[in-house]
Formats: C-alpha cells, structure tokens, sequence
C-alpha cells in the first residue's frame, strides 16, 4: 500500500513539474481505486494525503474539467495548489480563453463567488474582521471579508496588497510561509476582478513559465526572503521534490537549445502527425517540423504577434489541436519569434513546457 502511494506521489510531483497532462486520468484512477481499499478507509491521514493528490492533479488539468468541478477546486482546494506553486491564475485564463468574451463577467463572477466561500485556513489563530467585535477562523473566504471591509469591493493595483500584507493586524500573527500564501490568494483574487479582454489576450500570449520575479520583489518588500518551516504534510515534501527534480533544467530561447542541444529539433510536442505546407508529406509532430512549417506559413522574417496568433488559429496543422497542445506551440513559436526562454532538462535532452519554477 505504501508503496503505491509513495509511487502516485512521485507521479504527481512530475506532473506538476511539467503540467504534463496526459497521465493525470490514470493517475485520478488509481487514487479511486485506492480510496475503496479498507486500510486507507480506516485511515484518515492516508486519505487525506491522496486527496491532496487528487486535488493537484485536478488543478494541472484545470482548463479541461467542468466547470462545476473547477469551481469545487476554487472553494475547496485553491489553497494546497497555491502551496506546491501550481499556477492557477495562468490555468484560469486559459480557461477563459475557450470562452466567448460575452461570457467572462458572468463567469468570473462565479470564481470570485467561489473564493469568498473557501474555507481552507491561512494561519492558526483566528482574525478579527474590520468593523466587527468577535474573532473567526483564519478561512480564506474571511480574509478577503477583511480585506474588502478595509479596501472596499473594486479591483485594486499590487500595492493595495502590499499595503495590507504590511500594515494589516491579522497579517502580523502569521509566519513566512502563511504571509506568502495570502498573497499569492490575494493576487488571484485582484486578478479575477473586471477583468478585460485587452487581459485575456496578454495572458494568452505570455501563458507560462513567467519568472518569479514579482514574488522576489514581494519578497524583499516584506523582509521574508527565503523558506520558512511549514508543518503541513506531505505538501511540504511536495514542494520540496519539485525544487529538487527540477535542478538539471536549464532555460534558453529554441534557438540556442537547438545549438546547444541538437537532438532537441526531434522532440514531439503534439499528439498527431502534421502535413507540411511546402510539400505536402505527412511527418512527425517534432519541433523541427512545427518550426518549418510556421516559416512556410507565416514568412521566414519579419514576424509578428499577429502572426502567430493567425497561424494558430487558421493554419491546417494547428486548427484541430487540443488546448494544451496550442499552448505548447505557441510558447514554442515565441522562443523562435522573440526569443522567449523555455525549460530544458538537461537529463531528458527536452524541453519541458509549463515547467513550474
């Protein structure tokens, strides 16, 4: 039994490594199968840590799921995803972008109706909301009632939240580590509110693998640079197992990875062969030929945003695919374009898409 789990927990940290989607249904599977044997049943600390699991599996996956499940993840799990360093904001706007823009204000009001009832804690003792007389539990759907008691409803810049994770005194009883996840709660929650499509549209450009640069800024604005002890497991050792699997990744634009790393051009990065536009054949679906057939498409110079975005959408290889495989060459096609950095696994000779740092 043990054996089993510690083999899903190592399944798990590779997929939220690398968001790499395509095990998680297998893997949902085997948690269930698990969940009915008798001893896990009996034991609540092993069903819980199988649920953490399930639950970040769940979020990886998160543009492809229901809605209905994605806002049980948002009032229930938000806060085990923000931990381990899953990226929810991106994974939501991805969501957002399959949707017509009529529908954003309608949906992302059910999100925001989602946090403000999470009831997941932030910290061990309890707040006092402002203008009110008896102390709640440290849930995150009352932090935001404090928050939005002080700073009033209306979307607010980064350092409104600098400002309360500063000078709030529910925030000065909290350690490190706690400080950190409420801002990083309190980010998506700014994130989610009146968003514009003029948003939307940069999200969908920059996607993933953005550097953590705002938190070290944060970090250094509030003092707490560096980990602190966290007494919540196996979230801890989750998180851990990330940093530690992810030290033989190097981050270069496609260019200079296919200089330094020839093999790479012979990376898969779709599930179906594609047909070049320049003579027809049918090959596989590898970086070299994605690339040969984007400059066929859209020009070997002088390249665009706009380009991009038409080739995309409107080339006969790239119509058809699935969500996540877009998102792949499209971050692809930036590196080539722009030179945007991707991750590479010096150990895999690959790049990782949507590698977390």
């Amino acid at each position: 039994m043990e054996e089993k789990i510690a083999k899903i927990k190592r399944a798990t940290v590779r997929v939220v490594q690398t968001y790499f989607s395509e095990d998680i249904p297998d893997l949902l599977q085997e948690i269930e199968t698990l969940k009915k044997d008798q001893k896990i049943q009996s034991g609540s600390a092993l069903l819980d840590e199988l649920n953490i699991y399930r639950a970040l599996l769940l979020f990886v996956d998160f543009p492809s799921l229901a809605e209905n499940e994605q806002l049980r993840l948002f009032r229930e799990d938000l806060l085990k995803a923000l931990r381990v360093g899953i990226d929810v904001r991106e994974r939501f706007f991805i969501k957002m972008n399959t949707l017509d823009a009529s529908l954003w204000p309608e949906t992302v009001q059910k999100f925001i109706e989602a946090l403000m009832a999470n009831e997941e804690k932030i910290g061990k003792s309890n707040i006092l909301v402002e203008g009110e007389t008896d102390q709640i539990l440290p849930c995150l759907k009352n932090w935001l009632r404090d928050y939005n008691r002080i700073y009033g409803m209306d979307k607010h810049d980064r350092m409104m939240i600098h400002k309360y994770l500063t000078e709030n005194r529910n925030v000065s009883k909290l350690n490190q580590e706690e400080t950190m996840l409420l801002l990083k709660a309190l980010e998506l929650y700014e994130s989610l509110k009146f968003p514009t499509q003029s948003q939307f549209m940069k999200a969908f450009e920059e996607y993933l693998n953005r550097p953590d640069s705002d938190i070290v800024e944060v970090e250094e604005l509030l003092g707490i640079s560096g980990e602190s002890q966290e007494d919540l497991e196996p979230i801890k050792a989750l998180r851990q197992e990330v940093k530690l699997n992810a030290e033989d990744v190097v981050s270069d634009s496609i260019k200079e990875l296919i200089r330094k790393f020839p093999r790479v051009i012979d990376q898969e990065i779709t599930g179906q062969p594609i047909k070049l536009i320049y003579n027809g054949k049918t090959v596989r679906p590898t970086i070299e030929n994605w690339l040969s057939d984007y400059s066929s498409f859209a020009g070997a110079e002088g390249r665009e945003v706009n380009d991009r975005s038409n080739y995309l959408l409107r080339s006969p290889n790239a119509v058809n695919l699935k969500l996540e495989e877009r998102v792949r060459l499209g971050l692809l096609l930036r590196s080539f374009d722009e030179g945007y950095l991707l991750p590479f696994s010096t150990t895999e000779n690959r790049v990782i898409f949507n590698q977390l740092r």
